[in-house]
């Protein structure tokens, strides 16, 4: 029995330094699950904090942020109720103005009442009589006095009367060119009435006729067109373009142009290139561009020479982009007229496009040396310092 004890425990002894290093690490082991647990617990806590903490933070904002649109609620409550009151305001004193404004309308219209009814019946006088009946004629302005003719139908009346204007010290060039166009139109109306062969005055009178007056503008077009027709002339032509054009009834133009060329085919150069050149001009107020420069070209193929289709036809170049057939067209212009500084401006600006300063250069010397007026010298002042700063660009 001793002996057996011996043996344990020296056997014990032996295994001694392994049961202590097997202990050692079960402590190890406890210690460190008894470390982690702590640490788990304190992180846990730790992150809770942080995160109410934030939680704190954000609702202290968003308190803030709300109280702060609660505030500017109120200040813009306030500054809408200003507006409303500002509009309201407003609005009172636009009908207060617009009261006075018809208060001011209706007195005017009773003061030309009154003038009218002071003025005797024109018409029934001789215009010998005329200024014995309109009382201090140099009193009323040249406005005025086309006014008094535009509203008279005798045509003697109203030729004194823009007579009148024509020699009036205040006449300006607007007043002029109104007076002398009323004449004109009187002269042609005095013929269309007296003289029923005379075509063309005939259509003119129709003509404006449908363009002032909407009671059977249809029936009155009608007619004017048919006796142009029936006698093509160009003045009638024109006349009939020109209300139509007026009138915004391009779709109509078209068709009667092409019916007048037609009509005319090669017998009359000149009336073909005119309808030509209108058609091109309902061509492109309708949308279709390719047709009316179509129209233009054969225009000028017609009639060479008729600066008047080049000019309208250069601006649809130039409106459409084509800067080599603008260049060619103005070019051609210049041939035709070489004596007109504003063709050489058209030239020289396409040179200018394209880019050869030098030639435009050499254009801009010869336009130099024609007779201009003062306002062709600024405008080729401007030409000459576009080509320096296009020059010094490139």
């Amino acid at each position: 029995m001793e002996k057996m004890l011996t043996e344990f425990i020296a056997e014990l002894l032996s295994k001694a330094p392994e049961v202590l290093i097997t202990l050692g690490v079960v402590y190890l082991i406890v210690f460190l699950l008894r470390e982690y647990r702590k640490v788990r617990q304190e992180t846990e806590q730790s992150i809770k904090d942080i995160v109410n903490s934030r939680l704190g933070e954000y609702m202290s904002k968003i308190q803030s942020e709300i109280s702060r649109m609660d505030l500017v609620s109120r200040d813009q409550e306030a500054k809408l109720k200003t507006m409303n009151q500002n509009y309201e305001q407003f609005t009172f004193a636009l009908d207060e103005k617009t009261k006075t404004i018809n208060e001011l309308y209706a007195e005017a219209q009773e003061k030309m009442l009154s003038l009218r009814e002071a003025i005797p019946n024109v018409d029934e006088y001789s215009a010998r009589d005329l200024l014995g009946i309109i009382p201090n004629v140099d009193e009323y302005s040249a406005r005025d006095l086309l006014g008094i003719a535009e509203r008279k139908d005798n045509p003697q009346a109203r030729a004194e009367i823009c007579k009148r204007v024509l020699t009036h010290q205040d006449s300006g060039s607007i007043e002029l060119e109104l007076a002398g166009d009323m004449m004109r139109k009187n002269n042609r109306y005095q013929l269309a009435l007296q003289d029923p062969e005379r075509t063309s005055a005939h259509i003119e009178m129709l003509s404006l006729q449908a363009t002032l007056e909407f009671h059977d503008r249809n029936e009155v077009l009608e007619k004017a067109k048919n006796l142009l027709l029936t006698k093509p002339d160009r003045a009638g032509f024109v006349s009939v373009a020109n209300a139509l054009i007026h009138l915004d009834r391009y779709e109509e133009l078209m068709d009667f142009s092409k019916v007048f060329i037609e009509i005319v085919k090669n017998r009359n150069p000149q009336l073909k290139s005119l309808a030509l050149r209108n058609l091109a001009v309902a061509y492109r107020e309708v949308g279709d561009i390719a047709a009316s420069i179509g129209a233009y070209k054969e225009a000028f193929s017609v009639a060479p020479g008729d600066e008047n289709t080049l000019k309208p036809y250069l601006s649809l170049l130039e409106e459409q982009g084509h800067e080599q057939e603008y260049k060619e067209v103005a070019r051609r212009l210049i041939s035709i007229d070489p004596s007109d500084i504003s063709y050489y401006r058209f030239y020289i600006d396409s040179l200018i496009k394209a880019g050869d300063f030098e030639e435009a250069s050499s254009w801009f010397d010869k336009a130099m040396k024609l007779p201009k007026s003062e306002m062709d010298e600024a405008r080729l002042h401007s030409v000459g310092i576009k080509i320096r700063a296009a020059a010094n660009i490139s």
